[in-house]
């Protein structure tokens, strides 16, 4: 004897609205700005802390680029080259959900990504700016350096 199977019935995706494809947009577009200004830095660009007589601009965004540019690698180090890859990931996220709240965990977890990558750079003895430095130079006098290294790949991966 035969049984009957029922399909289920799929609702057409649902995509997003004018203001979502707004954000996306402006999101994707910060991202690309971000991107340019980190490639094309130079540490001969000028930036907040020096002497304006003394430097010229090389940033292909111009004054912006370079000072953004120059506070993100002071701050994370070489992780502010992941941040256009977030921000490009953020706006598909806002593409694909219908609400443009982010939920705490992923806000939580855009942080523990940022701030274990930098340790980590940080900890293995690259630039990993003020934030990497001082989250690994804590951990590394709490746990040693192999101590240090597990927790922060630890939460490095979590983060993903």
């Amino acid at each position: 004897m035969a049984t009957r199977v029922e399909k289920k019935e799929t609702s057409p995706k649902e995509y997003a609205g004018a203001n979502e494809i707004v954000i996306v947009i402006a999101l994707l577009a910060l991202a690309v700005l971000l991107f340019l200004c980190m490639v094309t830095y130079s540490p001969t660009d000028w930036n907040l802390f020096n002497d304006s007589s003394q430097y010229t601009n090389h940033n292909w965004i111009g004054i912006v680029g370079s000072v953004v540019s120059d506070l993100l690698l002071q701050f994370v180090g070489l992780t502010a080259y992941f941040l256009p890859v977030l921000l490009a990931l953020i706006a598909w996220r806002v593409y694909e959900t219908k609400s443009l709240r982010p939920r705490v965990s992923q806000i939580f977890g855009y942080l523990l990504f940022i701030v274990s990558a930098s340790s980590l750079i940080s900890l293995i003895g690259w630039r990993g700016g003020i934030a990497g430095e001082f989250f690994a130079q804590n951990l590394f006098w709490l746990l040693g350096t192999i101590g240090a290294g597990i927790l922060l790949s630890a939460i490095f991966f979590a983060s993903l």
